[in-house]
């Protein structure tokens, strides 16, 4: 280990003042000074004893105290910096497969001096990041011993040897059994016997409180750290969070939004909570006071316990003693992050009471001056707990992070599942502010707060302002779409052509937009996101305008086709994958999910106010005198003015929202084997984990970026998503030829005319159904996280594919509308997952033209579908079309469980 820098010069300084001491000593000067102040007769004396002169008696003062100082000296060094480790070293490896054998290789140094004749290994239960044995020999457990086991890929996360040291120093002090061997994947120590606590214990006032005492004795015996120390050279809770997040930075599989998003939420807990106060010194906190690492001895009265003590001293470092408490609170939820199992602010407050008074009885017994405890005392830690409760959240999502991408599989634990849990505590925290307000122990706004973070709310309010301007043009273009929608069919009727003509309408206009789809697939990037916006909103002005005042079939075509009015509700939109894009660039893998649930769930509410609207403004503008034909165009009119509204907005977009070019992406894959942290406690704790040059995450060589960029260049798909693609788009054409046989404009043309339902009633119907449906859509997010996205695609389509079936079943109106609104309700559930299901299954310069594919195939089926449709509509079988459609949907279904079913 290297002495530190700050340790150098005190010893230098320290042996430069006894050489001069003892040169002092011998100097003529001070022999003189001596005999002019040394009592009478005491030349006789010097003279009797020659040995005991001047010099010899101070030379020998001087160095009884340079001897004390430097015994003083290297005792701190020994217990504070712990320049050494004298815990035995076995060269073995403890196998897992042969618990039995590897602990008997490491029976001589568990059991010295012991004649054995049984010995018993017993596995307990495995945590995040080491495996647990019991060794117990002669049937006794008196003197058992535990093996832990590190978990492979763990030590990128902890350092071994210093979570050794701290073992050492806390049996030292008596606050742990004393570690008994070494070996080279874990360490053995004495059992501590009693009972592991779990999480309904640790509401038990007996055991809340014998944790409050207990950690109040570690934090009054330890020693404790400046916090200008810590921050600048000592490893600390802050330092370990920097080190970590640069180890996630260097990850290449993650995304530069990604790595951004952390950066700036470790900046902002920096400027909230680094210490200003140095008066105040941190503490060496447990770091880790899980549930399963309270040990707890009962005293046999029930009324409290005889002792608690603290196992598993992997992640102990200095930090303020509020976030030691902040974080235990937040450990009381468990795995599983139960958030009901919170402390109350009662609970909380009992403890911290518990704490401070046993802190400060432990303190003037090592004569400590500390304050007096009251409740202005409690209230003011308690202030401050609150304030920290948002930083264990990001702090252990940041190992989970690393854990599951670094974990090879010998712990059984879905990491990347914690991570998500973890985080989601630290934007409840930001995302409603309550950094000074008891939220994290309010029941109430414990559930307000899980429930705004399962719907992605807190995502969508920290999102960056490009992506609320695509959101907010989704909702623009939708509120367009939903009024042509359903006045189509009944304004080209009303214009004189027939069925037939009409569904051959609706299926070139679609034609029209696969052309520009395939166009833009290829050229979408290039383009440009804000460009395409900007194209897009003028051309839906201009279309709209041209269907207000044209009446020729071929010239409103060519109208539909560049404004994009199309029969769809869905939004079979050719410039509307570059969008989806963009989406999934500027999010995090985490936040994906979130911001799609957003981005349909505003969509839908545009077409739901637009349905509403427009049958209601039909209706009014009736009411007045005007011709249907009139009012009709009055919203096609409506229309291109939504479009020089999106005009507007899509000025507003950044050139963050574009493509980067592909030389620029990094083009790094994932090698074997991974540098492991460095193995001392010193002033490198802040650097990263591992460096550019590591061997871990190797890069590929320029050359091969540039080679692999222009082969890139020369086809869509690299050949893994190319296989990706053509078995979602085989599933997905059934799925949009279904769409295409029941769309909303043939649907509400199908209840004008079987029951001759006016548009004012169909227009609040499917506004109600929109409503309901935005809002329901939201709930996909975290559905899909709990049970996978795959899954949540099938389930939410699975059921809306059969009310489907049933539309047209019915002979009755009111029982066929509400079918159709319940279909309408749950046709959209499905997409959030799915749009993020896609995003996440291709690389990333290749989701446009993803999204353009799958574009190109919803166009493809749904012409299909519109020109079926239509041909039924003229044999007086509208029925036969939406049986078809149910029964094409479910194939859909059947095909991606087959496809996908076990990727999540």
């Amino acid at each position: 280990m290297r002495h530190g820098l700050r340790d150098i010069i005190y010893f230098c300084l320290i042996s430069a003042a006894a050489a001069a001491s003892i040169f002092a000593a011998y100097s003529p000067p001070l022999g003189k000074a001596a005999r002019a102040v040394a009592p009478r007769g005491t030349d006789s004396y010097f003279k009797a004893f020659p040995i005991f002169t001047p010099h010899i008696l101070f030379t020998i003062f001087i160095s009884y105290w340079i001897f004390f100082v430097y015994i003083a000296y290297f005792l701190d060094l020994l217990n504070c910096r712990e320049w050494r480790m004298d815990v035995p070293f076995k060269d073995v490896v403890f196998d897992t497969a042969d618990p039995h054998g590897s602990a008997l290789s490491l029976l001589p140094l568990l059991f010295p001096d012991r004649k054995i004749d049984e010995m018993r290994v017993s596995a307990l239960t495995q945590g995040t990041t080491n495996g647990l044995y019991k060794v117990t020999i002669d049937a006794s457990t008196a003197d058992a011993v535990l093996i832990k086991v590190y978990g492979d890929g763990t030590d990128i996360t902890i350092d071994r040897e210093k979570e050794l040291r701290v073992h050492k120093l806390l049996a030292e002090r008596q606050l742990s059994s004393s570690p008994l061997v070494r070996f080279s994947n874990g360490h053995a120590y004495q059992f501590i016997s009693g009972r592991v606590c779990s999480e309904g214990d640790m509401s038990e006032t007996r055991i809340f409180r014998g944790v409050a005492r207990e950690l109040a004795r570690w934090h009054a015996t330890l020693p404790t750290a400046d916090p200008e120390e810590v921050l600048t050279y000592k490893p600390g809770v802050w330092s370990t969070a920097k080190k970590w997040l640069d180890a996630i930075s260097k990850h290449p599989h993650r995304s530069q939004a990604e790595i951004d998003d952390l950066h700036e939420k470790f900046k902002y807990l920096a400027d909230a909570l680094l210490p200003t106060d140095v008066s105040e010194p941190l503490v060496l906190a447990h770091g880790d006071l899980l549930c399963a690492n309270i040990i707890v001895q009962e005293s046999g009265d029930g009324i409290d316990v005889a002792s608690v003590r603290f196992i598993d001293y992997e992640h102990a470092t200095y930090c303020p003693r509020a976030f030691e408490l902040a974080n235990h609170f937040a450990e009381w939820t468990g795995f599983d992050c139960d958030y009901t199992l919170l402390p109350k602010t009662s609970t909380r407050r009992a403890f911290i009471a518990e704490y401070l008074t046993t802190h400060a009885e432990l303190c003037r017994e090592h004569n400590i001056d500390v304050p007096t405890v009251n409740d202005a005392a409690v209230d003011s830690l308690m202030r401050q707990v609150d304030d920290h409760r948002g930083f264990p959240g990001f702090y252990w999502g940041l190992c989970a992070l690393i854990q599951a991408e670094t974990a090879t599989g010998t712990i059984d634990f879905d990491y990347a599942g914690y991570a998500a849990k973890r985080f989601a505590e630290y934007e409840d925290w930001r995302f409603l502010g309550l950094v000074h307000i008891s939220f994290f122990f309010s029941a109430i706004m414990a559930v307000t707060g899980r429930f705004l973070s399962s719907i992605g709310a807190d995502v969508l309010w920290r999102s960056s302002r490009d992506l609320k301007i695509l959101i907010l043009l989704r909702f623009i273009r939708l509120l367009g779409y939903g009024g042509t929608t359903l006045v189509l069919a009944l304004y080209l009727n009303a214009l004189g052509f027939h069925d037939a003509q009409i569904g051959l309408f609706m299926t070139l206009t679609l034609v029209g937009d696969l052309a520009i789809s395939f166009i833009l697939t290829w050229v979408g990037d290039r383009v440009g996101v804000r460009l395409t916006a900007v194209v897009g909103a003028l051309l839906m002005s201009a279309g709209g305008v041209a269907f207000a005042y044209f009446e020729n079939f071929w010239l409103l075509l060519l109208a539909s086709i560049v404004a994009v009015i199309n029969p769809s509700a869905n939004e079979i939109d050719p410039f509307k994958a570059i969008e989806e894009s963009a989406i999934a660039r500027l999010s995090t893998a985490h936040t994906c999910n979130d911001m799609f649930a957003w981005w349909s769930m505003l969509g839908m509410f545009g077409t739901a106010a637009s349905n509403l609207l427009t049958g209601w403004l039909i209706n009014a503008l009736e009411d007045n005198g005007m011709e249907k034909l009139d009012c009709h165009r009055m919203i096609f009119l409506g229309y291109a003015g939504i479009g020089f509204l999106k005009l507007m907005c899509s000025l507003l977009l950044s050139s963050e929202v574009e493509q980067m070019p592909l030389q620029k992406e990094s083009c790094s894959t994932p090698q074997s084997g991974i540098l492991t942290p460095e193995e001392e406690l010193s002033d490198d704790e802040t650097a990263p984990l591992l460096d550019d040059n590591s061997s871990g995450y190797g890069a590929v060589p320029q050359t091969q970026v540039q080679v692999l960029a222009t082969a890139q260049e020369k086809r869509l798909f690299t050949p893994a998503s190319f296989d990706f693609m053509w078995k979602l788009s085989l599933a997905l054409i059934l799925d949009f030829v279904g769409s295409g046989l029941a769309q909303i404009s043939w649907m509400t043309y199908f209840f004008k005319r079987e029951y001759d339902m006016p548009e004012g009633a169909l227009g609040s119907a499917t506004f109600t159904a929109g409503i309901i449906s935005s809002v329901l859509n939201l709930a996909s997010s975290p559905l899909s996280r709990a049970i996978g996205q795959v899954q949540t695609m099938v389930l939410c389509h699975t059921v809306n594919s059969i009310s489907l079936l049933m539309v047209s079943v019915p002979g009755n109106k009111y029982i066929a509308l509400v079918i159709f609104i319940f279909r309408i309700v749950t046709r959209e559930i499905d997409n959030a997952p799915r749009q993020a299901f896609i995003s996440a299954g291709v690389l990333d310069h290749e989701r446009t033209s993803a999204m353009g594919v799958v574009n190109i195939t919803k166009t493809i089926g749904s012409c299909l579908g519109l020109y079926i449709t239509g041909l039924f509509a003229g044999l007086d079988k509208f029925w036969l079309a939406f049986i078809l459609a149910g029964a094409l949907k479910l194939s859909y279904n059947v095909l991606i469980l087959a496809f996908f079913w076990k990727r999540r």
